[in-house]
């Protein structure tokens, strides 16, 4: 199982054109990311992935397409490749995400689709 403290998509949202604050607490974090594809279809692919672990803590860097289409058009869409770059920490049993930063590699489409949230 995994937690969420403290998620950035500062880099990420700055090259689209959008501001998006810090995000910090896990329910916080699932309530926004919750509502702002509330009217979307979107999809997510992780590629990649490069795990290191040492004495309970992890890094996880990997690329993540994301492909956003509104539900009611899918003749639009946005689509985008974010780095990931995820600091975790053991607590028991279960891994949780103290730190993850995203930042954009590349997007393509019209990102009016993600201002409609």
């Amino acid at each position: 199982m995994l937690a969420s403290r403290k998620t950035r998509f500062r880099k990420a949202t700055a090259k689209a054109g959008f501001d998006c604050p810090v995000i910090e607490g896990r329910d916080v974090i699932v309530t926004a990311l919750t509502a702002s594809v509330a009217t979307l279809d979107p999809t997510h692919s992780m590629m990649n992935p490069r795990l290191t672990i040492s004495d309970g803590n992890a890094r996880l860097d990997a690329l993540v397409e994301a492909q956003h289409v509104p539900r009611d058009d899918h003749t639009r869409h946005y689509l985008i490749k974010n780095r990931y770059d995820v600091e975790l920490a053991r607590e028991g049993d279960v891994w949780v995400i103290t730190r993850n930063t995203v930042d954009n590699v590349w997007r393509s489409g019209d990102s009016a689709v993600l201002s409609l949230v």
